[in-house]
């Protein structure tokens, strides 16, 4: 059975790497139907070569990652 995986307004990609941000990509464009809204944060920044482009509607943040966070 196929779940809707809408709405999540946050994605975290913990590998973040190119490949893995294509997939995430990928999977909010589930049945060619554009995204609304989605924030992915990812480990790496995301401006490092070779790294996809935000699809419309899609945020990538750099979230730095820290047992100190609040």
């Amino acid at each position: 059975m196929f779940r809707e995986p809408f709405p999540i307004d946050y994605w975290f990609d913990a590998t973040s790497l190119s490949s893995t941000l294509a997939t995430t990509f990928k999977t909010l464009a589930l049945n060619c139907k554009p995204v609304a809204e989605a924030n992915v944060l990812v480990l790496l920044p995301p401006v490092m070569p070779g790294m996809p482009q935000d699809p419309e509607g899609v945020t990538t943040q750099f979230y730095r990652f820290s047992t100190h966070a609040p």
